[in-house]
């Protein structure tokens, strides 16, 4: 035994434990039946983070519902998002307890607004996203939950336990990923998740270019959207997909921040009552998770403006629109009805390629309004087009005058030649469209020039919408649009805000023309006032056909070009 046991070592002592050991064995653990492994399969089902999710009361509807668009929208930290993505794993998963989706084999696009907030939308799926404790009665694990008596704070058990609160599993499962194709690795953002159930998922940067093609079963937009293609494309993508029981389903998240005009669009036609959207509103003093003195101190933390969006769920559309106090159904708006012979119109126009807006402003006697009576666009316009539009609404008076774009109207060729308001000041002639007063603009032929300051003709507009206190109007506006005329002007107006990031500019959205709008700026900065008709001749006068280069060498001495086109009569 020298060197194998130290000198220390009590041997006797060895000799009694080894003794006991054999008469004391240990026993051999029994084979588990299939009934146990039965068991402990399902307790780990159902610990399963997907399983274990339960919605806040508020949203347990948005859940329910079945249409084609449903919107989550409010303040911050109001569960948006793990509701939305948590939405998302059921549909995955084939696990959804209404059916709203294929069980197996659906195709699915998740947009966000860039890499950074794919990575969040990924790890809400895939790491803990909530908080687990034994339950009082049960003793097994589920979900903190709110007090079901006062919805907005937890569970007073839960509270007075919270030193038992662990992290929930995730609540997309790691058996039900069949692979995952990643687009930044370091960052943690996938490309193209493939799933046990046949179900693909694309995950797209929205300041990428949008994923064109194809068809899809569900998809989730997340915040804002950088480049706006990336809607039209998802919706021609839930389009034409269909079975009889699982129609395709969009989802899009997101606070009144930063919005795209399409989300607040979605709401506004949710909010009319369109069977196909549904607006589920989300607000911090809602979400029980987190403490009223952290959601007082953040509230204190914000400016004012920010605290209405970011804490009342305020859309920034609405505080950023220049013409919030535009009522169309209301003050500002008068049922059509045929113009008196003895009022004055005048013609606003807004010249353009794409889009040419026009409007007919009507002015009575009195001055006591000005009514918008007509209004049209055009698209792929040319002039000789415009002109027979306007002389099919002339009818047998003269029009006051044409108010016309400045800046695009002096707009000339490469070449030279006409320029844009003289181009359609010749189509108009030719068409027969005759006015009783002429502008003197060089450039303008013999249209009048619109106002080029932005910000002053939005205060004009403003002006005409404000509600007069002195008499003898007072109580009214002095704008008034025939309902129904043209609901593209209600539109542009109702659109027609500040970029959020410029505060003295307008946004612009290439996919929203503001053609009609402008026109109706154009109308307010110049004020037209009222003057007697004069009736139009049966047969408008015969013009002499002048050279072009005669014209413009007679123009740059000063002449205007409604003085060159004279009646052969004089």
């Amino acid at each position: 035994m020298h060197g194998l046991v130290p000198d220390n070592v009590d041997l006797q002592q060895l000799a009694m434990q080894a003794l006991q050991s054999l008469a004391h064995p240990r026993p051999v653990p029994k084979p588990k039946t299939d009934r146990v492994r039965y068991l402990q399969r399902l307790y780990a089902l159902r610990m399963e983070g997907m399983r274990m999710y339960r919605a806040l009361p508020h949203l347990e509807q948005f859940h329910e519902t079945s249409c084609l668009w449903r919107l989550l929208w409010g303040s911050t930290r109001a569960s948006k998002t793990e509701t939305a993505m948590a939405e998302a794993v059921r549909a995955w998963t084939g696990t959804d307890p209404y059916d709203k989706y294929p069980r197996i084999n659906g195709n699915s696009i998740v947009v966000g607004k860039d890499n950074d907030q794919l990575a969040m939308l990924w790890r809400k799926a895939t790491e803990s996203s909530f908080m687990m404790i034994p339950d009082e009665h049960t003793k097994l694990w589920r979900a903190v939950r709110p007090d079901p008596n006062d919805p907005a704070h937890l569970d007073p058990y839960d509270v007075a336990y919270r030193e038992k609160w662990k992290n929930a599993p995730p609540l997309l499962p790691e058996r039900f990923i069949k692979s995952v194709a990643m687009e930044d690795v370091g960052k943690g953002v996938p490309r193209v998740v493939t799933f046990i159930t046949g179900w693909r998922s694309l995950w797209r940067s929205s300041n990428s270019p949008p994923a064109q093609g194809d068809h899809y079963n569900f998809a989730l937009l997340d915040e804002q959207l950088l480049h706006e293609d990336h809607y039209y494309q998802v919706t021609r993508g839930l389009a034409g997909l269909a079975s009889d029981t699982h129609t395709p389903k969009g989802i899009w998240s997101g606070t009144g921040e930063k919005v795209n005009r399409q989300l607040y669009e979605l709401y506004e036609a949710a909010e009319a009552g369109s069977p196909d959207i549904r607006a589920f509103k989300c607000l911090l003093s809602m979400n029980p998770f987190m403490p009223d003195d952290a959601k007082a101190s953040y509230a204190a933390s914000l400016p004012e403006d920010q605290r209405r969006i970011k804490i009342d769920g305020i859309w920034a559309m609405v505080q950023h629109n220049i013409y919030s106090i535009y009522d169309a159904m209301g003050v500002h708006g008068c049922d059509p009805f045929a113009l008196p012979a003895d009022w004055a119109r005048w013609v606003i126009l807004d010249p353009g390629r794409t889009h040419c807006g026009t409007l007919i402003l009507a002015v009575d006697p009195e001055e006591r309004h000005r009514w918008v009576c007509h209004a049209f666009e055009i698209r792929k316009n040319d002039a000789d087009r415009w002109a027979a539009e306007l002389a099919r609404r002339q009818g047998d008076q003269k029009f006051e005058g044409i108010i016309c774009d400045l800046h695009g109207g002096c707009q000339r060729g490469m070449t030279g030649g006409l320029s844009v308001a003289e181009q359609y000041a010749v189509a108009a002639r030719k068409a027969g469209i005759v006015t009783r007063q002429s502008g003197s603009e060089v450039g303008m032929a013999w249209f009048f020039p619109a106002c080029a300051n932005v910000e002053a003709r939005e205060l004009a507009l403003l002006n005409w919408m404000q509600i007069r206190s002195a008499p003898p109007f007072r109580g009214t506006p002095m704008l008034q649009v025939m309902r129904g005329v043209s609901p593209e002007l209600d539109k542009q107006i109702k659109g027609a805000c500040t970029d959020p990031d410029r505060q003295n500019k307008r946004k612009k959205d290439k996919h929203r023309p503001e053609d009609l709008v402008t026109c109706l700026e154009y109308a307010a900065a110049f004020n037209p006032p009222y003057w007697p008709p004069e009736p139009l001749e049966s047969e408008p006068p015969q013009r002499h056909k002048l050279p072009i280069d005669f014209l413009r060498a007679k123009q740059k001495r000063g002449y205007r070009l409604s003085d060159l086109y004279l009646p052969q009569t004089q």
